[in-house]
């Protein structure tokens, strides 16, 4: 069967549009489409939380009557509303975006609507990580200005500690976003202080059973090191717990100032750990010793900790070996030292904690050659030995 050739031609044509048409939609996905699955992410995060801990989530001081306010302006399924035209006032002052009473706002910019939602999100935590500043330390004069020029131009320092407490944050929301004329898209993050109350509140309560549970159990296992394990951990908790006041202390003034940690504070837990361990007596034996000073290194680290380390029979013991091995290269002479050790329960013969560290150290001469090894052996157990106790503990 034949077709005539004006229909083929209009065939053609209307292929080459539909293709093209579906290759620009596909290589460029509209702005509202990429803010809204960052935002669904987001909110289902939130969502997982919620689900966890129940819906109703401690007692807040604001009254019923500001949580439905704040509530009614940010519905949860509330999508972020897109701008173009006339700039709006948030893009320079954050805080005219909505309520102060009710919400915290922070804004950003980028390319995408991702970008300036990631930023946004950043600038929020800035603000809130400055206004806990101002609260515990009193000397601080650096305030944040209401411009993301302004607050992109962090330290090193500032960027980790607020990347840090990004990760605290709950109940953000993306709710406007804002293309100029150069195309450059802005994002107007709010947090419902309410809510993030709410939340808070929950998260504390939970963390500080969890702290108290910790306590008993240390109690239960006295001088061994499954109950310095449970010590350490209730102070990483009591530390995380302090980081959630902070935030609550931003967020809802009121109940911040009427909780009090039923452990007493960070400071009595970390107090109860140093103390546990000073009842762990720990040996050091180091085969091949140089004048003791690997034993010294590695008693000085757990002293640190408040363990007590003795030459003499105990119940836990740092089992090591030391060597040095000489190699000529020209004119020098190099001396590596390897040190291998390991922590042992002498009673059942379990070793945990394994730890190795090497390095080579040269010379024109080998006695100088050996004691800038022995010198370089001090400082790496000093401190790498120092992290690592403290990370395997930390993993417990």
């Amino acid at each position: 069967m034949k077709f005539p050739k004006i229909s083929i031609i209009v065939v053609c044509f209307l292929a080459i549009v539909f293709i093209s048409c579906g290759s620009k939609v596909s290589e460029q996905p509209s702005k509202e489409t990429s803010a809204q699955a960052a935002q669904r992410a987001r909110e289902t995060a939130d969502d997982a939380f919620l689900k966890t801990f129940g819906s109703s989530v401690g007692v807040s001081s604001k009254d019923s009557s500001s949580k439905k306010e704040a509530e009614k302006s940010t519905p949860v399924e509330e999508k972020p509303v897109m701008k173009i035209g006339q700039e709006p006032s948030w893009v320079k002052q954050p805080q005219t975006g909505a309520d102060q009473n009710l919400f915290l706002c922070g804004t950003g910019e980028g390319k995408t609507s991702a970008e300036a939602e990631n930023n946004a999100i950043a600038s929020l935590a800035r603000i809130i990580r400055q206004d806990i500043s101002s609260q515990t330390t009193t000397t601080d004069s650096v305030t944040v200005k209401n411009d993301i020029t302004t607050s992109s131009s962090s330290s090193l320092d500032e960027i980790v500690k607020t990347e840090s407490l990004i990760k605290d944050l709950v109940g953000v929301r993306i709710k406007e976003f804002y293309t100029n004329k150069l195309g450059r898209i802005h994002a107007l993050a709010v947090m419902n202080r309410a809510e993030a109350s709410e939340i808070y509140v929950k998260k504390i309560a939970d963390t500080e059973q969890t702290v108290l549970d910790l306590i008993a159990d240390s109690e239960k296992q006295s001088k061994t090191f499954e109950g310095y394990f449970a010590i350490r951990k209730a102070a990483a908790l009591a530390n995380q717990i302090e980081d959630y006041a902070s935030i609550l202390a931003v967020v809802d003034k009121q109940v911040f100032q009427a909780y009090k940690p039923i452990y007493g504070s960070k400071q009595a837990v970390d107090k109860k750990a140093f103390e546990f361990a000073t009842s762990l007596a720990i040996g050091v034996n180091i085969k091949g010793d140089y004048n003791g000073r690997a034993a010294a290194a590695v008693s000085k680290v757990l002293g640190d900790y408040g363990f007590f380390t003795t030459s003499t029979k105990a119940k836990y013991l740092i089992e090591g070996n030391l060597a040095f091995d000489n190699a000529s290269v020209g004119k020098n002479i190099f001396v590596r030292y390897t040190f291998d050790s390991y922590l042992k329960d002498v009673e059942n013969g379990t070793r945990f904690f394994p730890f190795s560290s090497n390095a080579r150290e040269g010379h024109l001469t080998e006695a100088e050659a050996k004691n800038r090894s022995v010198r370089t052996m001090e400082k790496n157990i000093e401190t790498k030995f120092a992290q690592a106790f403290n990370d395997f503990v930390a993993a417990q």
